[in-house]
């Protein structure tokens, strides 16, 4: 499974530095949900989505987080 952050208004997926990019390839993954959690403080994002990508499409996942800063 993989698991990366998006900016749902941008359409991008959050990078490693924090940056957004359209590339999903290019996006941060995040080995579990309090990792991508721990980063989106770190990086004091707010309302994205965290992105759950499995082999098959119909089990893809898309969880919001919006986190109080």
């Amino acid at each position: 499974m993989t698991r990366v952050l998006k900016v749902p208004r941008l359409g991008a997926y959050v990078t490693r530095s924090g940056r957004c990019t359209r590339q999903f390839t290019a996006a941060c993954q995040f080995k579990d949900v309090p990792s991508a959690v721990q980063f989106c403080r770190r990086h004091k994002l707010n309302r994205v989505e965290l992105i759950m990508r499995t082999d098959a499409p119909e089990y893809d996942l898309s969880l919001p987080l919006s986190l109080g800063q």
